[in-house]
């Protein structure tokens, strides 16, 4: 696969230095952890070469996730790929009553979290900075609106909307609560700065591609991405051949 590196590297640099100014002033409850009677989803006795990540919020983003990514030992299951995404929504008291709306630079609450779009950008991280976004996303995975997705509360009394991504490959099919894109001939990556040089969103124009499994390598970078209607993007739509722009909302590298 080749990368498109037309981004200019002060310009990406930007990207996470500039991440806690982006948007919104953080919010103070960080919430979205998950709960003790979450199911473990690891690859377990049954795979090798598990790999997992865990996805860590970008300021001022309330919410966490992780990720598994599998391949099977034998049978007609050749890899799987799980993956959590949970963010804050409301800080919540003893009787269930909101003290405190959490995530209001994205605009999510109760009503609308179930029309948001949630995307894993997956490439190698060479630089080590912790992303895949300067070198461009080897792979592209969206969690189905309308698929796994529910309202959860923490034991810290967080209200926490959850997407999960359930995706396996059996023989050369894509089956599950998600799509994916690999084998792109480019991918520039091209922050979106507002008058004060602060990042809004990351627009990302792809060229080439085709419905795969990623093939994710340990240490490997993971960008989560936030679409919603309500946020006026050029379009949320990424996948092959497609120009899309989303808000960076989480990170994380995956290892053994």
């Amino acid at each position: 696969m080749t990368r498109s590196k037309r981004l200019p590297w002060l310009l990406l640099s930007a990207l996470f230095l500039a991440a806690g100014a982006a948007l919104a002033s953080p919010d103070n409850d960080r919430g979205g952890g998950r709960s003790d009677d979450d199911e473990d989803r690891g690859g377990g006795g049954n795979s090798r070469d598990a790999l997992t990540s865990d996805f860590s919020p970008i300021p001022p983003t309330a919410g966490r996730g992780d990720g598994q990514y599998f391949e099977m030992r034998g049978g007609t299951i050749d890899t799987v790929l799980n993956a959590d995404v949970r963010l804050a929504l409301e800080k919540l008291d003893a009787d269930g009553n909101t003290l405190k709306v959490l995530n209001t630079h994205l605009g999510i609450t109760v009503d609308n979290y179930q029309d948001a779009v949630i995307t894993l950008f997956i490439g190698t991280d060479e630089d080590g900075d912790g992303t895949c976004l300067q070198e461009g996303p080897t792979s592209i995975c969206v969690l189905k609106t309308g698929g796994s997705h529910d309202l959860e509360v923490n034991p810290d009394g967080v209200l926490h909307a959850a997407w999960a991504m359930a995706l396996r490959e059996e023989d050369d099919r894509l089956l599950g609560s998600g799509e994916c894109w690999s084998d792109f001939d480019s991918v520039a990556v091209i922050p979106q700065l507002d008058e004060n040089g602060n990042m809004t969103s990351v627009v990302f124009d792809i060229e080439g591609g085709e419905e795969a499994m990623p093939d994710i390598e340990e240490d490997d970078g993971t960008m989560v991405g936030f679409g919603a209607p309500w946020l006026g993007l050029a379009s949320m739509d990424c996948e092959a051949s497609s120009v899309c722009e989303v808000i960076p909302i989480m990170m994380g590298l995956w290892d053994d």
